[in-house]
């Protein structure tokens, strides 16, 4: 299953959004208004294989944000204002 969200001009998301989505395979945020993601933004989605957050506004990234993505094989950071990214996030 795929999930488009992007280029929707989301400012923010609640932490458990995407709970009980375990069987989504690729989520597409980019294009949107985000800041700042909540530590648990991700959790449940543990099938997950693709994450796109390209062009946000994205600066830093929380250690536990990709905790439980062991099937994420594509993740898509381009275009944020990241300055660094720490090695346990």
């Amino acid at each position: 299953a795929s999930l488009g969200l992007g280029n929707n001009l989301l400012g923010r998301l609640d932490e458990g959004l995407f709970q009980g989505l375990a069987g989504l395979w690729d989520l597409n945020l980019g294009w949107n208004s985000l800041a700042v993601l909540p530590d648990a933004a991700f959790h449940g989605l543990a099938g997950l294989h693709e994450l796109v957050l390209a062009g946000n506004r994205l600066t830093y990234l929380q250690p536990p944000l990709f905790r439980g993505l062991a099937e994420l094989r594509e993740l898509d950071l381009s275009r944020n204002a990241l300055r660094s990214v720490k090695a346990d996030v």
